[in-house]
C-alpha cells in the first residue's frame, strides 16, 4: 500500500507502536480511539474484542485485541 500523504499525530504514533513493537505475528491491536470509532459505527458488535493494558516505553496504553473464540 502506497500512501501519497503524510500522516502525523498521537493516534498514528500509538498505532505504529502497537503494530510494530507489541503485536505478535498475525495479531491486530486497536487503539482506544479506533475501538470507540468501531463502536460508534456499530461494527464493534460483530467481533469480540478484549481490552488489554500494555506497558510500552514507561507508559501504559489501553488497546483492544481480537478475543479467542
Amino acid at each position: 500500500l502506497m500512501l501519497e500523504d503524510d500522516f502525523y499525530g498521537n493516534e498514528l504514533n500509538l498505532a505504529s507502536k502497537l503494530g510494530e513493537d507489541v503485536a505478535e505475528a498475525g495479531e491486530t491491536l486497536l487503539t482506544e480511539a479506533a475501538y470507540e470509532r468501531l463502536g460508534a459505527e456499530g461494527a464493534a458488535e460483530t467481533v469480540k474484542l478484549e481490552r488489554r493494558e500494555i506497558a510500552v516505553s514507561k507508559m501504559t496504553i489501553g488497546a483492544y485485541t481480537l478475543a479467542s473464540v
